[in-house]
């Protein structure tokens, strides 16, 4: 456990995203949905930046966030994940590039407004791909115990945020371990994305099949 919250903390201090997300309407905006496409990378500021946005937007029945993106600041992610989770927005990944690495920790905030119930969907040919953060640092030939330590001491801060964080979205902590035990990128296979709380929309009959009956029966 220590070498995987080692890994994540250090992704997230020295892994800059190249460009921000950024918020515009979506085709399947329409008079009872406010869709929104966020496309880019994550970084801290996109939580505010959504909120913002969210502020200029007509009152509909339902709101829906459709993500493409490649990753980014994990700390934004969780920050995000939370706007979009208490404004009741549905997430979606069904489309373009797909949603990776600290993306998915946004799908996962995807909540239906009028169930109250966990709502993320994958397409059936969009790739949602999560992996074991690796260390970035770089130029530098040697750290002292000291920074090896604080740098521990970080990580193990994020892995517990990372834990609580996904309690708090009624996500399965499956995937996060999942995701950890990849040392490359991998992509989640359909069959396998029902049991880890995302819905699963088939491109091809148009239908969303629901993970409600394929995730584990724990009462936390």
């Amino acid at each position: 456990m220590k070498s995987i919250a080692l890994a994540i903390v250090l992704s997230a201090v020295f892994c800059a995203p190249a460009q921000a997300l950024e918020f515009t309407k979506h085709a399947n905006d329409s008079a009872t949905e406010n869709a929104i496409l966020a496309k880019g990378d994550v970084v801290a500021e996109d939580a505010f930046r959504f909120q913002a946005y969210l502020s200029k937007l007509p009152e509909k029945k339902n709101l829906s966030v459709y993500l493409e993106s490649s990753g980014g600041n994990i700390a934004g992610a969780l920050a995000l994940g939370r706007q979009i989770n208490k404004a009741a927005a549905r997430t979606f990944a069904i489309e373009g590039r797909g949603c990776h690495s600290a993306c998915v920790f946004v799908l996962v905030a995807g909540k239906d407004k009028e169930t109250g119930k966990p709502y993320r969907v994958k397409g059936t040919t969009t790739p949602v791909g999560v992996h074991r953060f690796t260390p970035g640092l770089a130029n530098k030939p040697s750290f002292t115990v000291k920074e090896m330590d604080a740098v521990e001491a970080r990580a193990q801060k994020t892995a517990l945020d990372l834990t609580l964080y996904f309690l708090e979205m009624d996500g399965e902590l499956e995937l996060l371990a999942y995701g950890l035990k990849q040392n490359e990128i991998y992509y989640l296979k359909n069959d396998e994305a029902l049991p880890l709380g995302l819905h699963v929309y088939d491109a091809a009959s148009k239908e969303t099949i629901l993970s409600d009956s394929f995730r584990p029966k724990i009462k936390r």
